[in-house]
């Protein structure tokens, strides 16, 4: 076994089989992180390394308590590890960090490979989302994306839709490219978030990422409380959609113009999603704004 990067901070060294590292980073409607904790959770995975943050993050703000200053708090970017009981299934590496880097992104990105590559991982997952113009009770799609041709024809054996061109930013798509420069499979599932939710948690498509993971891995995964976290944000969403509607009135009517046509586009059978007319930059990002504060004003950054 080769020797860890200095800048790893080992709990331990697991032995694993054929185990797949699963590696998350914040993003577009919480889908990678939401998706990564949920699976950790649910396996009991267990810590077993972190990466040390100086030469990646900045700190945080400080924070006061009770008059008194406390010292500087820097993001976590850890590694977990559960074994499969099932003989014939993989081992899993989580890889679950607080946020993206702030600097030396790909140093960084072949630090995490390291880990994985010293304890026999020979392919690597990671999870992103992709805006389109759905409504946000609907079940989203997964799209995939592969470092080779024969991953490609196995995501279609298991009836996943392939994204021919586009972009994925950020280290999930970064820890990819990085993979394929190191011949390590790689493979990301992207999940359908509303192009209105993009800065909003989307838990339904984390679940619909997870599930997937699940079907190839050839793993269960109880779903019971994710359903539930479903339901809470979308109940928080119709109260939003409510309130934009009693305090804003005809200001209003354009944004929920658009969300009606596509609760009647996602109600059809069989129906091709084709961009609701008026769908301009400006009205996503001024309906984002009043669905995250029920109709009230947002505050500037």
């Amino acid at each position: 076994m080769n020797s860890f990067p200095k800048s790893v901070q080992l709990h331990a060294i697991p032995q694993l089989r054929d185990p797949i590292l699963v590696a998350t980073w914040p993003g577009m409607g919480e889908v990678a992180v939401t998706a990564s904790q949920y699976l950790m959770n649910k396996l009991n995975a267990e810590e077993f390394a972190e990466i040390s943050p100086y030469e990646f993050f900045e700190p945080g703000p400080v924070d006061i308590k009770d008059n008194i200053i406390e010292g500087p708090e820097f993001p976590q970017n850890k590694f977990y590890f559960w074994k499969n009981s099932n003989s014939n299934g993989n081992d899993l590496i989580i890889f679950c960090a607080d946020t993206q880097p702030h600097s030396n992104s790909y140093q960084y990105a072949h630090m995490v490979m390291d880990v994985a590559q010293n304890l026999g991982v020979k392919r690597v997952y990671t999870f992103a989302a992709t805006p389109s113009h759905i409504h946000h009770t609907r079940k989203p799609k997964v799209v995939g994306v592969a470092t080779t041709h024969p991953l490609i024809a196995e995501l279609q054996e298991y009836d996943i839709n392939i994204m021919g061109d586009g972009v994925i930013s950020g280290m999930n798509g970064l820890m990819l490219g990085i993979a394929s420069m190191r011949n390590v499979e790689g493979i990301c599932l992207l999940a359908e978030i509303p192009i209105y939710m993009t800065d909003m948690s989307s838990p339904r498509s984390s679940k619909a990422a997870l599930e997937t993971l699940g079907h190839l891995l050839g793993i269960s995964i109880d779903m019971t409380e994710m359903n539930q976290w479903i339901r809470e944000a979308e109940e928080e969403m119709e109260k939003n959609i409510f309130q934009v509607m009693t305090s804003q009135g005809e200001g209003a009517r354009r944004l929920l113009d658009y969300l009606d046509r596509l609760k009647q586009q996602s109600d059809q059978d069989g129906a091709t999603e084709e961009i609701p007319e008026g769908s301009t930059e400006e009205l996503l990002k001024e309906i984002e704004q009043f669905l995250k504060k029920g109709g009230g004003q947002t505050k500037e950054s």
